[in-house]
């Protein structure tokens, strides 16, 4: 069967499946793949002694992937809701001919190549490459093996491109990196800027729910024996308020009662906020409502505000004699400093349409589920299963999905709990699972 029988076989199905199109492969195997046949024919050369080497076919056009590289875009592929044709690639097709002058650069080889014009020795189709891409990439995918030989040097990363035509994961679109600095979905293994590596995915917690500032009239069922609650943010009026509330108060007391950690909300305001404001709402929230830690909500992910932000946290941390809960409500991935300065961060706040693509920050490999929270509104009740399966492959040991409908700059759509909220409890379970 061909590539292109089998291709409208699996489009014509009515599977949930994506066909990967992969381009010309980069890999150890001398003899079967271009660069391949190129390195083993410079290799024979020098051990021979010959002063030229003859090839033919140097003019034809190549779009160079790492094998390894490939092995990653089909992992990271198989965890997206891609659909149709996905193309494999870099977006940038080489010449054989600056591919053979780089080789002979890197490996020492002096003679003189010498471009044959017969038919014979590397087929002579005019190009292959990944269409010029036009639209948003259905994931990124940074190829940190795959080189780009030109004739300046011995390779270089590929630069920025979005994929072709159609909508993202769509027929034509190609799979490729939207940024050099753009990072894996969690559980791909790979070697980061930090050094560190993803674990294997054995071990994954199920994610937990996480209502933000539900109404008073809706946290009876936050208390139902089995619902998998890891904690509930109390929001009186952006913050504690001028005075007690006695609706806050019990339901804040039978929250506690019911073992559900109670967290005051604290607006930061990305850092403009002065210190001993803040302290003074702290202080509040611990006397009137006894809770045992603070959501840091709107907090800065910059690492020039990071010096300050430990600051806070730390004078929280004794504001509750060291046993506060801490969440650093960023939204998005910090710097990777932010990691030490409290005891989870929200690195992804926003809608169902962004989540499905969202990515993960490659230094997150080196903590456990439970440092990190997601926040989705738009959830519809069908996608559920996919958004958990993206939480739990994404290393998020805390979420809270919704499919309340979000308005810009406001986070209204996480007061109170979501539609199908029987629904997801039933899902997620009970408990955590180790």
């Amino acid at each position: 069967m061909s590539k292109l029988a089998a291709t409208e076989l699996v489009l014509g199905s009515g599977l949930d499946a994506v066909v990967l199109r992969v381009f010309s492969r980069s890999a150890p195997a001398p003899r079967r793949l271009p660069l391949g046949r190129l390195a083993e024919a410079m290799r024979r050369a020098m051990q021979a002694g010959d002063g030229e080497l003859k090839l033919s076919g140097l003019g034809v056009q190549r779009d160079f992937v790492d094998v390894r590289d490939v092995a990653r875009a089909v992992h990271a592929a198989s965890l997206s809701a891609a659909q149709g044709v996905v193309n494999i690639g870099t977006g940038r097709a080489v010449r054989l001919r600056d591919a053979a002058a780089v080789l002979a650069r890197v490996a020492g080889y002096a003679g003189n190549l010498h471009e044959l014009d017969g038919p014979h020795g590397i087929p002579q189709r005019p190009m292959i490459g990944a269409p010029a891409p036009r639209g948003p990439s259905p994931t990124s995918w940074p190829p940190p093996r795959t080189r780009t030989p030109t004739a300046a040097g011995p390779g270089s990363r590929p630069t920025s491109a979005p994929p072709a035509t159609g909508s993202a994961g769509g027929p034509g679109s190609t799979w490729r990196s939207p940024s050099p600095t753009s990072g894996w979905r969690r559980r791909v293994a790979s070697d980061d800027a930090h050094g560190h590596r993803d674990r294997p995915v054995a071990g994954l917690r199920r994610p937990r729910l996480r209502p933000s500032a539900a109404r008073p009239v809706e946290w009876a069922e936050l208390t139902r024996p089995g619902t998998p609650l890891h904690w509930a943010v109390l929001n009186v009026a952006e913050g504690p308020g001028s005075r007690p509330d006695p609706h806050c108060l019990e339901a804040s007391g039978k929250l506690r009662d019911a073992g559900v950690r109670v967290l005051g909300h604290l607006d930061l305001a990305y850092g403009s906020r002065p210190l001993g404001e803040l302290v003074t709402d702290a202080h509040r929230f611990l006397d009137w409502y006894k809770v045992g830690g603070f959501y840091l909500d709107r907090a800065p992910a910059d690492r020039a505000d990071l010096a300050g932000t430990r600051r806070l946290t730390a004078t929280l941390e004794a504001v509750l004699d060291g046993e506060a809960h801490l969440v650093l409500g960023h939204g998005t991935h910090p710097h990777p400093g932010y990691a030490e300065a409290a005891d989870q961060l929200v690195t992804f706040a926003g809608s169902w349409a962004d989540y499905r693509w969202s990515q993960v920050a490659e230094w997150t490999a080196a903590y456990t589920e439970a440092k990190f929270v997601h926040l989705v509104h738009g959830v519809p009740r069908t996608h559920l299963d996919e958004a958990l399966r993206i939480a739990r492959w994404q290393g998020a040991g805390t979420i809270f999905f919704t499919d309340r409908a979000g308005r810009s700059g406001q986070n209204d759509q996480f007061h109170t709990l979501p539609g199908y909220w029987d629904e997801i409890v039933s899902r997620i379970g009970p408990g955590v699972s180790e």
